[in-house]
């Protein structure tokens, strides 16, 4: 009986750590374009690299200008396990901001950011 009990402990305390793992929310870790990143405007790649595996199919990035969706991103499936990843369309000069939904691979919380940039004048 002792061993029964001391296996249901055991497994109790896997799913409270699996479950407190689940729930943590993907956190940033390096990003293009960088904050403040000044890009041309023709050739415009996109990522956000997470601390953990994402559900590329789960998650989005969002180009705004002035509060205004200019164009939502959708990830490429055979990015890097912890990477979003998107090209988009030519920008005309302004100020952008790229904000992404981040969801856990494995179930966990979504994870939101953002970061601005500008597009300069092409040469």
């Amino acid at each position: 009986m002792k061993r029964r009990q001391a296996g249901l402990v055991v497994i109790g305390m896997w799913l409270c750590a699996t479950g407190a793992n689940a729930q943590a929310p993907m956190r940033m870790i390096e990003s293009y374009p960088t904050a403040n990143a000044i890009m041309d405007g023709r050739n415009m790649h996109f990522s956000v690299m997470f601390d953990g595996p994402v559900d590329h199919a789960g998650s989005n990035l969002i180009i705004e200008q002035n509060g205004v969706v200019v164009e939502t991103l959708t990830p490429r499936l055979n990015s890097q396990p912890n990477t979003l990843y998107s090209d988009g369309r030519p920008l005309a000069p302004g100020n952008y901001m790229l904000r992404w939904n981040a969801r856990g691979q494995h179930g966990g919380a979504v994870g939101q950011g953002a970061i601005g940039f500008k597009v300069g004048p092409s040469s």
